[in-house]
């Protein structure tokens, strides 16, 4: 073991060297890394120049305003900034209070905001002693997001065998009563493409877009509006409820709006892909705790 460590500790470059890099690499700019450090950018500046040497390769591109990371670079900003979060889980695991345990939760911010929020308030009435953190992201599920575990829409064949199936993708078109009243009604899929269409951006290849919505009905290459698009499900959802065209509401996530008359279906219509909402462990150890609320989850 103590030549293991030995070997580790020999390749490690220094800790402050990395630290200087990490604030260049996140801020763009050695005098930004600098002042957020309070330290000099000349000594930012040293710290780059060492770990370069030391790799014998550039880490940055230097430009008139700020700098921009190389390949090499990016590998180790990655590596840096994995290494930094494990760190800091363990540390805020060591500094939490011993009798209340700690559980975080990485979802995107739809499911976060229709789905979790409104369950999480009979968990916490009857598990006091647990306090749980959410995590909200729309980039996909990796070991290194700072979490327990999560809650994604995976596709049915990746499905690790510690995941925990929720739900599964089911779409439909919805709009507010007032949008129907106006534009409506709609018969056929075809009619939709000649609505206003709300757009959600980001990761279009994990879930159903109004592309892949009509190719799924019948309409090999669709031309619609592009009314509006959003990288946020809840805004998407709030310009549907303000009446500014069509979104594709996923099942699970728009149910209490549609029982509150909030929205309505535009079209009689819903599609199943091979895609779940699943609870999927990121830690090969889970907590009692993180346990505790993945199991309530899956039975709620």
């Amino acid at each position: 073991i103590n030549y293991i460590y030995t070997t580790i500790m020999r390749d490690l470059p220094s800790l402050p060297a990395l630290l200087a890099f990490a604030g260049a690499a996140r801020l763009g700019s050695f005098t930004a890394a600098a002042k957020d450090m309070g330290t000099t950018q000349p000594l930012i500046s040293h710290h780059v120049r060492v770990l370069e040497a030391e790799f014998g390769r550039p880490l940055f591109q230097r430009r008139a305003r700020g700098v921009t990371l190389t390949e090499a670079g990016r590998q180790l900003a990655d590596a840096v900034e994995a290494g930094f979060a494990e760190i800091a889980r363990v540390s805020r695991a060591l500094k939490s209070d011993r009798n209340r345990a700690q559980v975080t939760v990485a979802t995107d911010f739809g499911l976060a905001t229709y789905w979790l929020l409104p369950r999480l308030a009979n968990f916490r009435s009857s598990n006091p002693d647990i306090e749980v953190r959410i995590l909200t992201t729309q980039g996909p599920v990796s070991p290194e997001l700072d979490a327990d575990f999560a809650i994604a829409l995976v596709a049915e064949e990746k499905m690790a065998p510690a995941a925990h199936t929720l739900f599964p993708e089911r779409v439909r078109p919805v709009a507010s009563p007032s949008f129907l009243e106006k534009h409506g009604p709609f018969a056929t899929p075809q009619d939709l493409t000649q609505a206003p269409l709300l757009h959600l951006e980001g990761h279009e290849d994990d879930w159903f877009t109004w592309k892949s919505w009509f190719q799924a009905t019948g309409i090999a290459k669709p031309a619609f509006k592009r009314e509006l698009s959003f990288h946020s499900y809840p805004l998407l959802l709030q310009a549907a409820i303000a009446g500014e065209g069509i979104a594709l509401g996923w099942r699970g996530l728009i149910d209490d709006l549609l029982a509150a008359g909030s929205l309505r279906s535009a079209l009689d219509i819903t599609l199943k892909s091979g895609r779940h909402y699943s609870l999927i462990p990121l830690s090969a150890h889970l907590s009692k705790a993180g346990a505790s609320l993945m199991d309530w989850l899956s039975n709620s």
